[in-house]
């Protein structure tokens, strides 16, 4: 859990930057996703557990999307089998 934790974090951090670069604020960041500049504050901080629908519509108002996708990991315990 902490590993997911940290990928979260850095997709957060990866939008701010991209929101950087392209020139916006938060306060008008926040007019774009209909919310307020200290709810794009905490979103940003990684504090706060976000909703994958408010970062999906973060990066639509960025000029972008989040692609989510499973990854397999490997199991702690081998398992091994009499033979």
């Amino acid at each position: 859990m902490v590993q997911a934790a940290l990928h979260r974090r850095e997709l957060l951090r990866a939008l701010a930057r991209a929101r950087q670069e392209k020139g916006l604020s938060q306060s008008r960041l926040a007019t774009l996703m209909q919310t307020s500049q200290p709810a794009i504050a905490k979103i940003e901080s990684g504090e706060t557990d976000v909703r994958t629908s408010t970062i999906d519509r973060y990066a639509a108002a960025i000029g972008g999307r989040v692609e989510y996708r499973f990854v397999p990991t490997r199991s702690r315990s081998r398992r091994t089998t009499a033979q």
